[in-house]
Parts: structure tokens; C-alpha cells; sequence
């Protein structure tokens, strides 16, 4: 919804759905794509172009015009076209495709719980079922557009790279996946990336030039500085990093920030380690 400087309703993306249709177009208000329970969007004021997460029952990322909501685009992994329903219940849970000997999940997998975009263009999807994040190019010109990118191949339907968070995480059917929100340092080139694990209460902190772990922040807990059910990570202009939990977390908690306010050099390229329900 979008509305005017006197509170006046502008605009109206989707309408209502009867089923999960990651490759809907036009079947919503006004000509808009549909939606099923989308989970975050953003805007590029570069390209006025709004990016949604789309979702907990679709499996893309969404691209319309941020004035109007009319469809520009849309792509699921690596770029490529979503799967359908049908394909998408037959593969089963990601733990129980790479079970299979699957090392790369081929679609996006529900939710695909956040978008965001950096001030070099760089677009970062949380693919939170899939235990992974996705880096896609937004200048190249074939994101979002009918393309096939089965092997995931780097500059290809405009994807750059991946990294698996704290892999094959798996506890129960309502909190499945880890990574749940992602937010940049706010220095010049937003060195630092920050990843929120919704499922073992953690921050992990990026370099964001080679998506190395350089170090994490917290864990599983009721008390000041533990998460439960992590659902946000934002920063300000300074660095504090602020935290939302939902279920009975039911906070806001803020994290001040104290000496370099960037990233750099190298860490370790398993983001996470051994899952926390493995242990």
C-alpha cells in the first residue's frame, strides 16, 4: 500500500489469492502481480524500483514499479524462473534434499524471508529454508527476466554468489532455516554484512567482499544480549545494531557499537559452523 502526504491510499499491490503462484504477473489489483504472504521489501532509489521478498508461500523475489506496483520482473535461485508447487513438495524440506546427496538447493524455499539492496547495487536475498543467502547484480540487465540458471552459475541470469548459513539447521516445522534478516555497516562501502539465524539465536558479522565470517554475536536466551526467536537485525547511521524478536521474545534490543566501524580481511568461509541442533 502506498499513500499521499495527507494519508490518502495511492496504491495497491496484489488483490487475493487462492494459492501459492510464484509466477503470477498480473492476477492482483489494478493489474498488479499477486502476492502470498510477502515477507520484506525494499526500495532502490537509484532505479525507483520495489524488490519484494514474496515469501512464506511463494518463492521469488518480485519487481515492480514502486509508483504505480505494475510488474517489471521476478526470479527465484540463481536467477532463475520458480518452480511450481507441485515440484517444489515432491524435492521435500532442504534437509531432506540434500539427504538425497542434493549439495545445492535449486529453487528458493519458504520463506524467502528478506531483500535487501546495497549502495553498489548488489541485491541479498535470505533464502531462510534453504539455510543460505543469494547475491544477485541489480544493473544486469537479465535479472528478473525469463532465464534458466540450473547450475547456478556465477553471472549468470544475473546471480553472483551464495553462502550457506549454518547448513542443513533444521528443528521443527514452524521455525525452519537460519537465515532470517540481513543489514550492511553504514560506512562508506557498507563493508560489514550482518546475518540474523532465526534458528540458532546468533548474528553473524560478514566481511561483505568475500562473505567470510569474522565473528558473531549472541545465542539462545531470555536474558540482555540473548535472542529468542530473532527476527530482525537494523543498524543506525553510528553502527548500533537493533534487534526485534517475535514469539514470546517479544523485545527490541540495542547493541552499541565500539571501535572500527568496517570489515576487512579474512575469516571463515563456514558461516556458522556445525548446526546447533546437531550438537
Amino acid at each position: 500500500m502506498k499513500f499521499d502526504m495527507n494519508g490518502n491510499f495511492k496504491m495497491r499491490i496484489g488483490g487475493t489469492p487462492s494459492a501459492p503462484d510464484s509466477n503470477s504477473r498480473d492476477g492482483g489489483a489494478n493489474g498488479t502481480p499477486l502476492l502470498y504472504r510477502p515477507a520484506d521489501m525494499v526500495v532502490d532509489p537509484k532505479t525507483n524500483r520495489l524488490y519484494v521478498a514474496d515469501g512464506y508461500a511463494n518463492r521469488r523475489v518480485l519487481i515492480v514499479d514502486a509508483d504505480t506496483g505494475k510488474y517489471i520482473g521476478h526470479f527465484g535461485a540463481y536467477g532463475s524462473n520458480p518452480i511450481d508447487d507441485a515440484a517444489a513438495a515432491a524435492a521435500g524440506t532442504w534437509p531432506q534434499d540434500s539427504a538425497k546427496g542434493i549439495k545445492k538447493p535449486a529453487f528458493f524455499r519458504n520463506p524467502v524471508h528478506c531483500v535487501k539492496i546495497a549502495d553498489d547495487g548488489r541485491i541479498y536475498v535470505c533464502d531462510r529454508g534453504n539455510d543460505r543467502i543469494q547475491v544477485f547484480d541489480g544493473k544486469d540487465a537479465s535479472l528478473g527476466k525469463e532465464c534458466s540458471n540450473p547450475n547456478g552459475e556465477a553471472g549468470k541470469c544475473g546471480f553472483l554468489t551464495e553462502r550457506f548459513v549454518s547448513a542443513n539447521t533444521y528443528t521443527q516445522p514452524v521455525m525452519p532455516g537460519t537465515a532470517v534478516s540481513m543489514n550492511f555497516s553504514p560506512d562508506k562501502t557498507q563493508t560489514c554484512l550482518y546475518i540474523g539465524d532465526n534458528t540458532n539465536q546468533t548474528i553473524y558479522i560478514l566481511n561483505r567482499d568475500n562473505l567470510e565470517q569474522l565473528g558473531r554475536l549472541g545465542h539462545g536466551g531470555r536474558m540482555a544480549g540473548d535472542f529468542h526467536w530473532l527476527h530482525q537485525v537494523s543498524l543506525d547511521s553510528q553502527g548500533n545494531i537493533y534487534t526485534g524478536e517475535v514469539d514470546t521474545g517479544k523485545r527490541v534490543q540495542k547493541f552499541l557499537r565500539f571501535g572500527a566501524n568496517g570489515c576487512n580481511g579474512t575469516g571463515s568461509a563456514m558461516i556458522g559452523g556445525e548446526a546447533a541442533d546437531r550438537k
